[in-house]
């Protein structure tokens, strides 16, 4: 195990596993699904579509790839719709194998820009027990519930947090990860994502499992090793914890904390759309990427730094414009030592050079 230290906090490698280092802006709690959610019921399957039928099917706006719809009958209301309705739902690639006529299913869908019928986003056959499980915390959620809510993660710490007026989300709500450190926090106005929203770098969920094998002995009932001896934890001031614990004849004490909270993304919305600027920063709070939306489209001046993995003190700045979702102009700029080496121009007036 060694440790790598970057602004602001501390990384802790081990297994080639990233202790503390993620970027993602997603989330896996019932709630923040539950929150992006159009409508989400069991359904049985009434039919089918068919990739050969141009009724049954449509093109993904985003893949370029086919999708296909496929109707339900309501058995269960969870959000945003009535019993015995009939809902037709669009399957995006990679989920359409999974409908069968006649089989149950929990559906979550969500309502996006450009389409034409609202589109599965999580989709649960009842037939799998094991994967429903992880939806319990929904099926003790009572129909359009008002008031505060909490929701607790496997390790017992809070995952999701904020307001149901008639179960949709409203004023201030905070999402955190398996560590308990801060993910995501933002508004909601009637159930739609309103204002800025700020996501955090945070311990990445499945290398904080590993960690909790080592400090609940998991990993020592295993295989007689990492046995852990010591912790001291807490989640105020630098969120830091200690363990030490033996490998062998060894013993290691390992720290991480943060000494800050940093930005991995801010996004601006409105009415649940994407609205002006989304940027992500790099582990040194560098903007390393920027884009403008209108209601949730592409639109106006773009950059984003790539680097170069073969040449540490390179990157590139692609940087254009966007008309109406489509790139209208790209260049590639090649930097070493910050100094500009070289461009090339990749699109122009939306035309390939």
């Amino acid at each position: 195990m060694h440790s790598i230290r970057y602004s602001g906090f501390v990384l802790f490698l081990f297994f080639t596993a990233e202790l503390f280092a993620c970027n993602s802006s997603s989330h896996h709690s019932v709630l923040s699904h539950y929150n992006q959610a159009f409508n989400i019921f069991e359904g049985k399957v009434i039919s089918s579509g068919n990739l050969n039928k141009k009724k049954d099917c449509f093109i993904d706006s985003e893949t370029g790839l086919s999708c296909i719809y496929v109707q339900f009958e309501v058995l269960t209301v969870y959000k945003n719709c009535e019993f015995n309705e009939k809902i037709t739902v669009g399957i995006p690639p990679g989920l359409y194998p999974l409908f069968n006529s006649g089989e149950r299913y929990l559906i979550y869908t969500v309502e996006k820009v450009n389409y034409d019928s609202i589109i599965c986003h999580t989709a649960v056959p009842y037939s799998d027990s094991a994967a429903l499980l992880s939806h319990q915390f929904l099926f003790s959620l009572p129909s359009e519930y008002s008031g505060y809510i909490t929701e607790k993660s496997v390790y017992g710490r809070v995952w999701a947090e904020g307001k149901l007026e008639k179960g949709l989300a409203v004023g201030d709500w905070n999402y955190y990860a398996l560590s308990g450190e801060l993910q995501i926090k933002g508004s909601y106005k009637e159930g739609e994502e309103e204002g800025e929203w700020q996501y955090f770098f945070h311990t990445n969920d499945q290398n904080y499992t590993i960690l909790h094998d080592i400090i609940s002995g998991v990993y020592f009932n295993k295989f007689k090793d990492y046995e852990l001896i010591f912790m001291d934890s807490t989640l105020s001031g630098e969120h830091k914890n200690k363990i030490s614990y033996t490998v062998g004849t060894d013993t290691i004490s390992e720290y991480f904390f943060f000494t800050e909270r940093l930005f991995s993304k801010k996004v601006h919305y409105l009415k649940g759309l994407r609205n002006g600027n989304e940027q992500k920063f790099n582990t040194e709070g560098q903007c390393i990427s920027l884009y403008t939306f209108i209601n949730d489209v592409l639109e106006g001046s773009f950059y984003e730094l790539l680097p170069i993995r073969t040449q540490k003190s390179s990157f590139i700045r692609v940087e254009g414009t966007y008309l109406n979702d489509s790139k209208f102009n790209e260049s590639h700029l090649y930097f070493d030592n910050k100094e500009l080496i070289r461009t090339k121009h990749i699109l122009k007036n939306g035309k390939l050079i």
